[in-house]
């Protein structure tokens, strides 16, 4: 048996384990609930029942990048769409690896794999992108509901009904919160907890010091909307200011990839010898390997916190 041959059985192998224990995992999880609705039904209040976002339950255990993810996305994915996936990508970078080798079937599933991933963080990063250029406009609101007389409780009420869905989606939560009887200032600050925002923990910080130490809230809100306008107009010039620099780094990521494409599509034995040589293959991984911590220095000296 040789190397394709050995991925191949271990691929399908780890798919099969892993939709073992994704099984298990839902077992587990619909027991959860079971127990959760027979507790709500005896009128008894627990902590037995997970984070829920969308509709599903988010399940315990996950590391904070990946459950601040989820949150932001407001997405859960099912557990057999997340085995069938992960069965799918192995089984073709197996195929690929008994057809071609083992290096370019591992490299097929590794891609594959990291897809899903990548997409859930764009998705995440789209939709909190709404809930950041809304809340100076939604802290106006409040301000001015508070001006008129209206409760900060009620007011977040109201403007979460007429919010955009964008916006509604991470609200509607905290408002189900306040009208069960929770604090509003406890609430802000699950929310601001939940979804791991800045400008959500400047909201709901400057709610809190007015709840304990007394003052105009709406004078308090007008200000630190001002300041979340002149936070984004700093975002903005910064963007604007790295533009060249992102452009530059996007071409000399990409030049090495569309160099070997046109290369191998001239003389195709110059990518027959990456992938047959045994020394083709380690310069194939050093090229990999050096084009993924230029990507990865690139992005951090482009990241823009302050």
């Amino acid at each position: 048996m040789n190397g394709a041959q050995l991925l191949l059985l271990g691929c399908v192998t780890l798919s099969l384990c892993g939709g073992l224990v994704m099984a298990a995992g839902g077992r587990r999880r619909r027991d959860r609930r079971q127990v959760a609705e027979r507790v709500s039904q005896l009128g008894l209040r627990g902590g037995m029942t997970g984070v829920r976002v969308a509709g599903r339950e988010l399940p315990g255990g996950l590391p904070d990048w990946l459950r601040v993810t989820l949150l932001r996305a407001d997405y859960v994915p099912d557990g057999g769409a997340i085995t069938l996936a992960v069965g799918l990508a192995l089984l073709l970078g197996g195929v690929l690896g008994w057809q071609v080798n083992w290096i370019a079937g591992t490299g097929l599933a590794l891609l594959l794999l990291a897809v899903g991933p990548m997409a859930l963080r764009v998705l995440a990063a789209r939709r909190i992108a709404v809930m950041v250029n809304a809340m100076p406009f939604f802290i106006d609101s409040i301000r001015q509901m508070l001006i008129s007389g209206v409760s900060l409780q009620q007011a977040l009420g109201r403007i979460t009904a007429g919010a955009e869905p964008g916006v509604r989606r991470y609200l509607q939560p905290m408002v189900r919160r306040m009208q069960n009887g929770a604090a509003v200032g406890d609430s802000l600050v699950w929310l601001s907890d939940r979804l791991d925002l800045a400008e959500m923990h400047m909201f709901a910080a400057a709610v809190q010091a007015n709840l304990r130490y007394g003052g105009r809230l709406s004078t308090v809100l007008g200000n630190l909307a001002n300041t979340l306008r002149d936070r984004e107009r700093v975002t903005r010039e910064l963007r604007s200011a790295t533009a060249e620099t992102r452009v530059s780094a996007l071409l000399i990521g990409a030049l090495p990839v569309i160099a070997f494409v046109l290369m191998s599509t001239m003389n195709p034995r110059y990518a027959t010898f990456f992938f047959t040589d045994p020394t083709g293959h380690r310069l194939l991984a050093v090229a990999g390997g050096l084009q993924v911590i230029g990507v990865v220095a690139i992005r951090r000296l482009l990241r823009l916190d302050y």
